[in-house]
């Protein structure tokens, strides 16, 4: 009787699988290593933005620092225009491997086109400015109709005074006159902290807010500075607040902008003083100068610009620096605003 084979089990080649296993492994191990490479480029990129934009926002403050310590410390001549070194031209240093400005509103590559640091004495002020000036400068600078200039104007000044009654009607409540169900008006009664918060005030145009915002603003004592005003601000000014004398308002402004055209600067407030400079003014014109003088003045309390501050390895390859808007007291040697871009 023949004996039946034994059973063999198949034998399998394995080899296939383990090399096929393998090169998954090396794809999700090169996978794996290159994401992580890529992970840490970026981090590498982006702590490289950071550390660059630490210092060109240090390079800022060096810019405005240096241009304050140069030529705005050092003026103590107790009267400020716009022939002085800091108010006449803008401001460029190259130092220590760095490019520094200080300008008006920005550097422009136009030519003349980059204004000097401002004086914000020669701006009409918020918290001061009564409804008529106001209204004058709205109807200057924004083209508003007198009415609804006088309406706007109001609605300033109640929202920065302290009582709750509306201007220009002192038996009607200012919830009555400017608020509704939907709309109820709720005014702090205190004054404006910066310029724009202005557009806070119900029922206050956003085109008011831009039109007013380059001529009005927090800082300074609360007057206009005659050396820097410019011929807008003035003009809304004498005519308001000289008693309504429009004519001798006009004359005496005429007279004014000769006198600082011809390189000259009023060094006292006093209308005295001022009548003297301007060599005699008739009697309707002094008049009119005595009304305001009480809310001019000869000097700048604050200053305002744009710091930039550029690495010149980076301005050769026309990378863009550090920008910031600041504005300096300069009673109190501090930056009463520091905004970084």
């Amino acid at each position: 009787m023949s004996r039946r084979p034994a059973y063999r089990v198949p034998h399998r080649d394995t080899s296939g699988s383990m090399l096929l296993l393998m090169l998954v492994t090396v794809s999700v191990v090169s996978m794996l290593a290159l994401a992580l490479g890529g992970w840490i480029r970026a981090q590498a990129v982006a702590l490289e933005a950071n550390r660059y934009r630490r210092e060109v926002r240090e390079g800022t403050r060096q810019a405005a620092l240096r241009w304050l310590a140069g030529h705005v410390v050092p003026d103590t001549n107790g009267w400020d225009m716009l022939t002085e070194a800091w108010a006449a031209d803008p401001w460029e240093h190259r130092e220590g491997g760095w490019v520094l400005r200080v300008s008006g509103d920005g550097w422009r590559d136009e030519p003349g086109a980059t204004t000097a640091p401002i004086d914000e004495s020669g701006k009409i002020p918020l918290n001061q400015a009564p409804v008529p000036l106001l209204a004058a400068l709205l109807r200057e600078v924004g083209g508003l109709p007198a009415d609804m200039a006088t309406e706007q104007a109001r609605r300033i000044v109640d929202w920065r005074d302290e009582d709750t009654r509306a201007a220009g009607n002192n038996t009607l409540d200012e919830s009555a006159a400017y608020g509704t169900r939907e709309a109820p008006w709720q005014a702090p009664n205190r004054p404006f902290v910066c310029v724009a918060e202005m557009a806070r005030v119900p029922g206050l145009a956003p085109a008011t807010c831009t039109a007013l915002t380059p001529w009005v603003t927090v800082e300074g004592s609360g007057r206009l500075n005659l050396n820097t005003a410019p011929e807008t601000t003035l003009r809304a000014a004498l005519t308001t607040l000289g008693g309504g004398d429009t004519r001798a308002a006009l004359r005496l402004l005429e007279r004014i902008l000769a006198f600082r055209r011809a390189g000259h600067g009023f060094t006292q407030a006093t209308a005295m003083a001022i009548t003297r400079d301007l060599g005699g003014l008739p009697a309707d014109e002094a008049a009119l100068l005595g009304r305001i003088e009480a809310f001019i003045t000869v000097t700048s309390t604050a200053v305002s610009g744009v710091a930039e501050a550029t690495p010149a390895a980076a301005w050769a390859a026309g990378r863009r620096g550090g920008r910031a808007h600041f504005t300096w007291h300069r009673e109190r040697h501090v930056f009463t605003r520091w905004a970084d871009e």
